[in-house]
């Protein structure tokens, strides 16, 4: 399409990425070594110089703070709590608690088998009597009317591989402060290279979908949320179908975890999206759910025309009677197929 992104546009996108935290800075730190913008390239120092300061500060070994280890459910010892987007739930209790970075490192790669995270804070009684001052001012309880502010001290929370590589990190240390850095937050004005019926394969999923909104409909969305930011301006519609039957819609699928594709490796399933992807151009309708509902109500000869969703006259005032059965047959034998296949599944286990 011609598109190219600006050096604070690929700043943002890599940094809010789910690449491991180091292979991040890495890249910002390229970034900012080409760019010509002054702005951002001081702002990419000012990351890098905190990460680095957060870094020191989460291994340095203090006799007023303790490491507790924990993991993500399939290590040796069960149970676990995670970062956002590496954990398996917050009931699970802690594993182990160490005085020294090093110890808990250690026992996190020896224990786990995938993910682990190491928390640091601070002992209750050897923290100063001033509430936090930072982001969670507003952290505390209610007595009456009164509120109380929780007393704590600086906290950290490092998530790693078993390999030991930092795939995210979160900290607050009052010496240190935040970076004057505006990628978390910065708004994305992508351009969308998709259009309303092509066929995409959803990364973060592994499996297809079919691009639900027109160019004028996306745009209309983000004309209506001019102030949206983190990847939220950069949302749209999409429409996956699955073997048991159903249909879904994900109106927030972010257009970065999509890319085109041309070929599947199952025929079947290919062809279905084929199908649906004809039938939903040629008609501009995007609710695939009710066109199979109403294929299997025709074919059953309990069709009324008065209660239909879908309307069968407008498909045929349309011209669209060829792809409307043969969306209907290949997602009818697909359907058919994955239920033969669970079946199958079932009496073997």
């Amino acid at each position: 399409h011609g598109f190219k992104f600006t050096d604070s546009e690929q700043a943002t996108i890599f940094w809010r990425s789910d690449l491991p935290l180091a292979e991040r800075l890495n890249i910002l730190r390229e970034i900012a070594d080409k760019t010509d913008d002054e702005t951002l390239k001081a702002e990419i120092h000012s990351l890098l110089d905190t990460e680095a300061k957060y870094e020191e500060w989460f291994k340095e070994d203090d006799s007023r703070y303790y490491y507790t280890v924990y993991f993500n459910g399939k290590s040796d010892i069960s149970g676990g709590w995670m970062l956002a987007g590496y954990g398996c739930g917050e009931h699970a209790q802690p594993q182990h608690i160490f005085s020294d970075f090093n110890s808990a490192f250690a026992f996190g790669k020896d224990i786990c088998s995938d993910t682990f995270e190491i928390r640091k804070a601070q002992f209750r009684n050897r923290v100063d009597d001033s509430p936090i001052k930072n982001r969670h001012q507003g952290v505390g309880f209610y007595r009456g009317k009164k509120h109380i502010p929780i007393k704590a001290g600086d906290f950290g929370v490092s998530v790693y591989r078993k390999d030991g590589t930092l795939l995210e990190r979160a900290c607050y240390a009052d010496k240190i402060g935040d970076p004057k850095c505006s990628l978390k937050d910065a708004g994305l004005h992508l351009h969308n290279p998709f259009d309303f019926g092509d066929i995409v394969c959803d990364e973060k999923y592994s499996c297809l979908a079919i691009i639900g909104d027109r160019q004028e409909w996306w745009q209309e969305k983000r004309t209506r949320n001019p102030h949206l930011y983190d990847f939220e301006e950069s949302i749209i519609t999409t429409v996956f179908i699955f073997g048991y039957g159903g249909v879904d819609y994900d109106e927030f699928t972010s257009i970065l975890d999509l890319k085109k594709v041309e070929q599947w490796d199952d025929e079947l399933e290919w062809e279905v999206l084929k199908a649906a992807s004809e039938l939903m151009k040629k008609t501009g309708f995007i609710h695939i759910e009710e066109v199979a509902e109403l294929y299997d109500r025709e074919k059953a000869e309990k069709f009324n025309r008065e209660c239909a969703e879908v309307d069968l006259d407008i498909i045929e005032k349309r011209g669209c009677r060829a792809e409307f059965d043969k969306f209907g047959e290949l997602y009818c034998k697909w359907r058919d197929r994955e239920k033969e296949r669970r079946e199958q599944n079932y009496y073997r286990g």
